[in-house]
């Protein structure tokens, strides 16, 4: 029986530089209905690349993904992000700068032709009451919003549709710690409310351990090691990944 999600033999090459640049080599990887599975590697390791293919904002080079068995360039894209949603590291660069708060939630259902117009107001309110946040905010744009503010309102959008795996690409790194762990708490709220799969990519295996069921080490484009939650310690072998264990013990200690 597949996975929801099944990455097979994935490669992706681009040019960088002015040189070819593999930045995926046979990569595979799975997820499960529900699970969440991190991938974890440091720039340039191949993390963002992967969650792009997998999103369909480019095109697979070499090797398949597939959602629920079928292969995600046969499936229709208004089917598919139906399915799939991202979540990206600065919600700055994707909220539109001249669209308010209420059409950039309603958007989605708008395009998908998913309501009729008398639902609008009701609805935006209950995708905002969903991360926490007023209906005063409906009518502003996003400069007139905080940072933390706008990553629960790309949260409360990215989850509107019910989907069935949601990819979060640094969707925390870019906020200070204390707005980062509220973040987090929320994202752990949806989860368990909706019960969507996940797929987190960060640089912090710490991060990850915490909120992922699984995890997958990157390296130069490849998967170096899998690992389970609560037992990297004693599974990591890969150097990279013990490296990252060290530097992150050693961080733990300056910050005490």
């Amino acid at each position: 029986m597949p996975s929801l999600v099944d990455v097979n033999a994935l490669s992706h090459s681009f040019v960088k530089n002015g040189q070819p640049f593999r930045a995926l080599n046979s990569v595979n990887i799975n997820i499960d209905a529900a699970e969440c599975v991190g991938i974890v590697g440091a720039s340039g390791c191949g993390k963002s690349t992967l969650a792009r293919l997998l999103c369909r904002i480019n095109t697979v080079e070499s090797g398949e993904i597939t959602l629920d068995g079928q292969p995600i360039d046969q499936q229709k894209l208004t089917d598919y992000y139906q399915q799939v949603q991202m979540v990206f590291q600065d919600p700055f660069a994707t909220f539109p700068a001249r669209m308010k708060v209420r059409q950039y939630l309603l958007e989605p259902f708008i395009n998908f032709k998913l309501i009729e117009k008398s639902q609008h107001d009701a609805l935006a309110e209950e995708l905002l009451e969903r991360v926490h946040l007023s209906g005063d905010l409906l009518n502003r744009y996003p400069n007139q919003l905080s940072g933390g503010q706008l990553q629960r309102i790309a949260f409360a959008r990215a989850t509107a549709l019910s989907p069935k795996l949601l990819i979060c690409d640094e969707a925390t790194s870019a906020l200070d710690a204390t707005i980062q762990k509220q973040i987090i708490n929320l994202f752990n709220e949806l989860r368990l409310k909706f019960g969507f799969a996940c797929l987190f990519i960060t640089h912090d295996l710490a991060l990850a351990e915490m909120l992922c069921d699984r995890i997958y080490v990157m390296h130069e484009g490849e998967v170096v090691e899998e690992l389970t939650s609560g037992c990297i310690v004693d599974e990591a072998m890969h150097p990279v990944t013990q490296n990252m264990i060290v530097s992150n013990l050693k961080l733990t200690s300056a910050l005490r």
